[in-house]
């Protein structure tokens, strides 16, 4: 009953490699994904980032808490898209042809016979 066992473990669980900001080992190959310490992006393998946390921060993109305080590398987040604007209004004016629009668009007046702001 004392048999130990391999397992592989979550992909994205944050993993401690070893400590970056102690070692100075520019040698070490970079860092994967949620795998640290790392101190700055070129720590880590191209496309991911150094996310420098305090405490047990969560990492995007990674689960478990790993060691406190130490920094890990992970795929940046998505840029937010900016808000979308709301379409400006028609305003026609009084004379102005109204036979493509609604009624609501004729700023002062209504939309006469169908054809003209009035």
């Amino acid at each position: 009953s004392d048999k130990d066992y391999c397992i592989y473990p979550d992909p994205n669980e944050l993993v401690y490699v070893y400590n970056n900001g102690e070692t100075g080992n520019v040698t070490t190959p970079p860092l994967q994904a949620c795998q640290g310490d790392c101190d700055t992006d070129n720590d880590c393998d191209v496309g991911l980032v150094c996310f420098q946390r305090s405490g047990t921060t969560a990492v995007y993109g990674c689960t478990g808490s790993g060691i406190s305080g130490k920094d890990y590398c992970h795929v940046p987040p998505p840029p937010t898209e900016p808000p979308t604007k709301a379409p400006t209004p028609i305003c026609l004016e009084i004379g102005e042809d109204c036979s493509q629009s609604a009624e609501s668009d004729c700023c002062s007046g209504v939309c006469v016979d169908g054809t003209t702001c009035g």
